[in-house]
């Protein structure tokens, strides 16, 4: 037979304090969770910095081969003055925004969907505060040479040419494997 529990015996005193934790097991289970996000807190920043690092190469990966489809483009045409309309006369292009929007003469083929983000640029970077552009010019003598480390205001004035034919993210930080992303 079944008898009921009175109110003032032992099992009674032990199934009132069941329901709830004690403070001791509380700071126990907020110790063990501190520790778990103190270590995982570097492996998150090192994630997120490897996730930019891999944004920041596809995006230079696309930007370059946008510049050599460009270029070849412009290099097949036959007439060499009709160029022009966002090419220089080396055929690459005078604006990252002709590879957007496409050439001003000449069918609309559009190399890139926008224009680049560099992923390590703080929000709110202009456009061209984000990357150093190196402009191409043929010398005289076929030799070719490049304005590697300005902007392109600073290429326009310094080659005299405001081509672009490569570009690099303007960002001094330096990568996992030690490289500076300057040099990407």
């Amino acid at each position: 037979m079944h008898t009921p529990l009175r109110s003032g015996s032992k099992a009674s005193a032990r199934r009132q304090g069941s329901p709830g934790s004690s403070l001791m097991e509380m700071v126990v289970v907020l110790a063990i969770l501190s520790l778990l996000a103190a270590l995982a807190a570097p492996h998150a920043r090192m994630n997120l910095k490897r996730d930019k690092e891999i944004q920041l190469r596809e995006t230079l990966r696309t930007v370059r081969n946008a510049i050599d489809r460009f270029h070849a483009d412009m290099t097949k045409r036959k007439d060499k003055d009709a160029k022009g309309g966002g090419a220089s006369p080396n055929g690459y292009p005078l604006a990252l925004q002709v590879l957007v929007d496409g050439a001003a003469n000449g069918p609309k083929k559009r190399y890139l969907r926008s224009l680049p983000v560099n992923p390590f640029a703080p929000a709110g970077t202009p456009f061209q505060a984000q990357w150093t552009f190196v402009s191409y010019q043929r010398g005289d003598a076929g030799i070719t040479s490049s304005s590697y480390g300005t902007t392109l205001a600073e290429v326009q004035t310094v080659s005299g040419d405001k081509d672009i034919y490569d570009l690099h993210a303007m960002t001094d930080g330096i990568a996992l494997d030690g490289s500076r992303y300057a040099d990407w």
